[in-house]
This record gives C-alpha cells, structure tokens and sequence, in this order.
C-alpha cells in the first residue's frame, strides 16, 4: 500500500496532516492504494489536500459496493484529530452515544471500533461489561488493544457487511461508522444486528444524519465514502428491524438514534 504522507509546511505552502498553514489549508490525512494528491474545496470552503480515490461502482451488488470502501484506510495516528476538526461536537457525540447505551450491561457489541474512543467510554459506563470490537482496518484495532484492557475487550477484523458475532448481546453501539454504508445496507445491517439483541437489549447509533435544513450541514462528507441517511429513515429502518426507535440526541447533522427490543 502506498502511503502518502506530507510532513511539514514548505515553501510552497503544503501543510502537514493536521497542521493549519498561512494559507488556511489542511489535510485529511488517508491512504489509498494507488492513489494521487488532489485539491478541491471543502463544504466549509476550506482547501483540502486528500489522495484521489476511484468513486463507487453503480452497482446494486452489495458485496462488490462495500468491498471497496473496505479498501480504504484512515490513518490511526492522525485519526483522533482529524476527527475533531472534522466533526465540530465530536466529543459531545461521543459522550451522548456511551450515554445511550443505558446501564449494567455485560455483554456490548460494537460496530466501528476503530481506535477505540467509543469503547473506552461504554467500557466506563458498563463495569462489568465484555466488548467484541469489530473493524475493518486491522491498524485501527492495534491503536485500539494499546488503549482498552485486554481482559475485557475482543477485537475483531470485521467489516460491517459480514456476519456478525453470536449474540446475545445487551448492547450493540456504533458511533460514527454506519453512515459509509447506503440506505439498503444500513437496513439489512439493523435487521442483523436485531438478531443479535438480548431480550430488553438495545442497538445505539451515533452518527452523521442528512438534517431537514441544509444550513444545518457542518461536517464534511464526500457523498461517495460517506452516505449518510436522515434520521427519519435510520428510525423507520430501526422500526422495520422490530426495535422501538427513538432519538436520544440530536444537533444540527449528528444523532444519536436507539432501537430497543420490544
């Protein structure tokens, strides 16, 4: 895999990843195989240098859709702080997903693990709770294992679109991963992850959503990595899974969503 890695500001103005130039330019700091720098303009009208990846295929073939967005790499060292800067209340949708997860929990799946933000705050909220993390980047996890206790996590390779671990579990949560998959696979992934619910359970979802006003937009997506849903038609896809569906939380385009088992 090739890296592309810009490591200071020069003469020419190209900054390093998460470092903000005179010239008010930043990086999303990403691997791509094969991949090439470009410039173009962010939704917050900054410049953004990223590596130019292939866009999605047009296909109805789910496996095919997904396994190139499995392809893509974020960078573990740089993720944390690019997510900050990307997602203006990152911190306070974090604490509202652990927040929704309830109490007492002691079985928690979580769909995303990343490098282990999310985890660590659930893992607090619940003490005596085991967590099977599932990612697709096997380097995300590794930053993830430095960071959680080992006696009370198990990481997993995984990507959302394969099967999921044997249940029961008390808590399924994701923050902040869903939403890089379409409509049809957000559904059928509620629908798995119903299936895996002990009885009472509940699937807890923190994420980029589609807000009714467009001036309420702030965090930038591309419409092809990312895809994200209203929060109207995650609750009916929640619905449709048998769980009772509700928004715990909500602000400009985040949401933190929760399907209960009836």
């Amino acid at each position: 895999m090739e890296e592309l890695v810009l490591e200071l500001c020069d003469d020419h103005g190209l900054p390093r990843p998460n470092v903000n130039c005179n010239i008010e330019r930043k990086v999303r700091y990403l691997h791509w195989p094969g991949s090439r720098l470009v410039v173009r303009r962010a939704l917050r009208g900054a410049l953004t240098i990223t590596p130019r990846r292939p866009r999605r295929p047009a296909t109805t073939d789910l496996a095919d859709s997904v396994s190139l967005v499995a392809q893509f790499h974020w960078d573990p060292d740089a993720y944390l702080a690019l997510m900050r800067q990307e997602v203006p209340d990152y911190e306070r949708l974090q604490d509202e997903t652990a927040a929704a997860t309830g109490d007492d929990a002691k079985r928690v799946l979580e769909l995303g693990t990343g490098t282990g933000e999310t985890a660590r705050r659930v893992l607090a909220r619940h003490p005596a709770a085991v967590l099977v993390g599932l990612d697709a980047s096997g380097e995300m996890l590794d930053h993830a294992r430095a960071a959680l206790p080992a006696e009370r996590v198990e990481l997993r390779v995984a990507r959302l679109t394969d099967p999921l671990p044997e249940g029961p579990f008390d808590v399924v949560v994701s923050a902040l991963a869903v939403h890089h998959l379409d409509g049809a696979a957000k559904a059928g992934l509620f629908r798995r992850a119903a299936g895996t619910l002990a009885p009472g359970g509940r699937i807890v979802l923190g994420d980029v959503v589609v807000p009714a006003d467009p001036a309420d937009v702030v965090t930038p997506i591309d419409g092809d990595y990312d895809t994200p849903s209203t929060a109207a038609d995650q609750l009916r896809w929640l619905a449709a899974a048998g769980l009772q569906a509700g928004v715990a939380w909500a602000r400009r385009d985040l949401a933190v969503l929760v399907g209960r088992d009836r």
